[in-house]
């Protein structure tokens, strides 16, 4: 009888235990998808961002041959621009020369604008919007995205 309770208290702790484990498994998938649907949602901010600019400083022909330029002398397509931001960075140089840093700026006001977050002073491109992204990560996706 002594075993048959050991026994079954032992069945139960490993019934809690599994259960403890399923539950945290289940949150950290869940934190994962949340993570994933927030940077999806950065990224698609970040995209309109560059187009908005793009079209507003050369108009919708030209902004599509800059995205063309991207492609063919950077190998970059339009999708792939918020995973390569220095790549990104390193063709509007090569195609507009100093020039870049003026679209750049225009991108990184219109972000910052559609986040309502200030611009901060003296960082480069990609850690502008690497702060963006942080800023946008850590308030869990929650800032009032302003279109």
């Amino acid at each position: 009888m002594r075993c048959f309770l050991i026994c079954q208290n032992f069945q139960t702790t490993l019934l809690n235990t599994a259960e403890r484990v399923q539950t945290y498994s289940s949150r950290l998938r869940s934190r994962l998808a949340n993570r994933s649907i927030r940077e999806a949602r950065f990224n698609e901010l970040l995209l309109e961002a560059i187009d908005d600019s793009l079209n507003r400083l050369f108009g919708g022909i030209a902004g599509n041959l800059v995205y063309s330029f991207l492609e063919t002398a950077a190998s970059l397509d339009r999708e792939d621009i918020t995973s390569d931001l220095i790549g990104f960075d390193a063709g509007l140089r090569k195609l507009l020369g100093s020039g870049a840093t003026v679209l750049e700026k225009v991108i990184v006001k219109e972000l910052y604008s559609r986040l309502g977050l200030s611009v901060p002073l003296d960082d480069s491109f990609t850690e502008l919007i690497e702060k963006a992204k942080n800023t946008y990560s850590m308030r869990r996706g929650k800032i009032e995205v302003l279109l």
